[in-house]
């Protein structure tokens, strides 16, 4: 009978042993897991990111590994508020997108630009919910005057950033491009493309877009590693008033879009 039980525990064993090879065998060959990364949560933001994917690429890397540490330890409180304004604003995001046949991920890029604040107004000008500029604004349907603004209307604004993030993706087939495209305008991108010897990824011409851009994608990136795991993270929805402070963007150094679409 010990015989028995010793013989069950070392095949357990083995098996154990087999299992945790092949899992370092995946996580390597698919490149999710990256040594200048490594630190005691690295395997675990790896699975979760590679977990939360759907059509947008959620890149795990070093760069994106600090933006979440960074995050974590400095915004906990100002995502818990955005939670909470979440569940007023992700259903109208996640219809429209929907609709419209744009990734759900793309909700994410609201929380970066103005932390879900409807008045959010930046130093430049642009507006609301998703930081559009009055030109960008009134090309993609919005009205912007003395009496109406529309970027501060969730539909309407959200409606204008699908076309938008439509348009873009058209033009790169690449939805981290078209994300970037959202902060820099799309000159900016097509220039990072020549420079880079034409290369066609945000990761390949990363080096050559501006500042704020390069910090914009791995930004967006950690956002929506927080949003959905932010259970596992401790962090609970507060649902106190919408939020007076700077949007997400300024602690990425990173702007809305002040770029004309195709300028």
């Amino acid at each position: 009978m010990l015989r028995t039980n010793n013989h069950v525990k070392e095949k357990v064993r083995m098996r154990s042993i087999r299992v945790a090879i092949t899992l370092f065998c995946f996580i390597t060959s698919t490149g999710i897991f990256s040594a200048r990364a490594a630190g005691p949560d690295s395997l675990n933001i790896a699975f979760l990111l590679r977990a939360a994917e759907s059509k947008v690429p959620l890149t795990y890397n070093d760069v994106t590994v600090r933006f979440i540490n960074q995050y974590l330890n400095t915004q906990r409180g100002r995502f818990s508020r955005v939670l909470g304004l979440a569940q007023n604003y992700f259903p109208i995001y996640e219809r429209i997108f929907k609709n419209r046949n744009v990734p759900e991920e793309m909700k994410y890029i609201s929380v970066i630009e103005s932390s879900l604040n409807p008045n959010a107004v930046s130093p430049v000008g642009a507006a609301g919910l998703w930081q559009f500029m009055p030109g960008t604004a009134r090309l993609y349907g919005l009205t912007v005057s003395d009496w109406q603004d529309d970027r501060k209307d969730a539909e309407k604004a959200c409606n204008a950033a699908a076309s938008f993030l439509l348009d873009s993706y058209l033009l790169y087939n690449d939805w981290l491009l078209a994300i970037a495209s959202y902060n820099c305008g799309r000159n900016n991108i097509r220039w990072a493309m020549d420079k880079s010897g034409g290369k066609k990824t945000f990761w390949e011409i990363r080096d050559f877009l501006p500042p704020e851009t390069r910090s914009y994608v791995p930004a967006f990136i950690a956002t929506a590693y927080i949003m959905q795991n932010y259970k596992q993270l401790r962090i609970n929805p507060s649902f106190s008033s919408p939020l007076n402070e700077s949007p997400l963007k300024e602690t990425a150094k990173s702007g809305g879009i002040t770029q004309q679409p195709g300028s």
